[in-house]
C-alpha cells in the first residue's frame, strides 16, 4: 500500500502478557485515543503527507496504566507533490503563460496584417472606381465640348457657304429688288455669325472641362480682350488653324495675326509654342 506503516508492540512490565490490554492514538490523524484492546499490532494505509506522532500506552491486569510512548515521524509528499515540483510546475505555468501570450499576440498581429492587406485592397478598389469615375465624367465632358465646338465650326461653315452661295446669285440677278432682297438675307446671315449663342454654350462645356481656365488666365494678363479669350480657349483645344477661323468669323490669315499679337501680350519667346504654353493653365 502507499504511505502504508505497521506497528507492533508489547510490555514486559507486567506479568500475564495476554491480559495486557493497550491503546494507541495517532496525532495528526486519529482526534481521540482508540478503546482498550489486547490487540498488539496497529496498521494505517494511504496516509496523507504530513507530520505524525504515534502514542501508546499499556495497561496492566490490574488496571495500572504505563507512561505513554510516542514515536514521531513525517510522511514526505510524492515528487510530483514536493515543494521543488510546485516550483517547477510553477515555471512551466509561467512559461504556458508566455508562450500563450506570445501565440495570442503572433495571431493579433496576423489578424492586424489581414485587416490592414483587405483594408488596402479595399481603398483600392475605392480609389480604382473613383478614378474609373472621374475618368468616365471626364471623357464625357470632353465628348461634350468636342461636339459643341464641331457644331459650331459645321455651322459656321454652312453659314458661310450659303452667304457665298446667294453673293453669288445676288451678282447675277439682273431683278434689282430681288438682288436687294438676296443681299439682306446675306446682312442676316452674318448678323447670325457674330450672335455669342454658340459662345455661351461652348463656355459652358469648356469651364467644366479645364475649371478656372480663363479666370486664371485674365488674372495674370489682364490685358486680354473677349477675342484674345476665345482664341486661348480655341489654341487650348488644340484646333486647327481653319477651325478657329470658321469658330472666330475670320480668315486664316486673322487667326495667324491674332496669334501673333497674343504671343506678344503673352511677351514669348520666338522658340516657345503658344498652345504648350496655354496648356499650363
Amino acid at each position: 500500500y502507499r504511505n502504508a506503516l505497521h506497528f507492533h508492540f508489547s510490555s514486559a512490565e507486567y506479568a500475564g502478557a495476554e491480559f495486557v490490554r493497550y491503546r494507541y492514538q495517532l496525532e495528526g490523524y486519529e482526534s481521540k485515543w482508540s478503546p482498550w484492546t489486547t490487540q498488539q499490532t496497529k496498521e494505517y494505509t494511504n496516509l496523507p503527507p504530513g507530520l505524525y506522532t504515534f502514542r501508546i500506552q499499556a495497561k496492566g491486569p490490574e488496571d495500572e496504566e504505563s507512561p505513554v510512548l510516542s514515536y514521531r515521524f513525517r510522511i514526505m509528499p510524492p515528487w510530483y507533490a514536493s515543494n521543488l515540483a510546485y516550483v517547477i510546475y510553477s515555471l512551466l505555468g509561467l512559461l504556458m503563460l508566455a508562450l500563450f501570450a506570445r501565440y495570442l499576440q503572433s495571431r493579433f498581429s496576423k489578424l492586424k496584417q489581414a485587416y490592414q492587406k483587405t483594408e488596402a485592397r479595399s481603398q483600392e478598389e475605392i480609389d480604382r472606381l473613383r478614378s474609373e469615375k472621374i475618368e468616365a465624367e471626364l471623357k464625357y465632358k470632353q465628348r461634350e465640348l468636342v461636339t459643341t465646338t464641331m457644331h459650331l465650326v459645321k455651322k459656321n461653315e454652312t453659314l458661310e457657304e450659303i452667304k457665298d452661295r446667294i453673293e453669288s446669285i445676288s451678282k447675277k440677278s439682273k431683278d434689282e429688288k430681288t438682288a436687294h432682297e438676296l443681299y439682306k438675307l446675306i446682312g442676316m446671315l452674318k448678323q447670325e455669325e457674330v450672335l455669342d449663342e454658340g459662345w455661351e454654350q461652348f463656355t459652358f462645356h469648356f469651364n467644366q472641362l479645364h475649371g478656372d481656365f480663363f479666370k486664371q488666365l485674365k488674372e495674370k494678363y489682364p490685358q486680354l480682350t473677349p477675342k484674345d479669350m476665345k482664341l486661348c480657349a480655341y489654341l487650348k483645344m488644340n484646333l486647327t488653324t481653319k477651325e478657329i477661323a470658321s469658330l472666330m468669323n475670320i480668315t486664316v490669315r486673322g487667326v495667324e495675326a491674332s496669334r501673333y499679337r497674343l504671343r506678344k501680350k503673352f511677351d514669348l519667346d520666338a522658340q516657345a509654342n503658344l498652345t504648350d504654353f496655354l496648356m499650363g493653365f
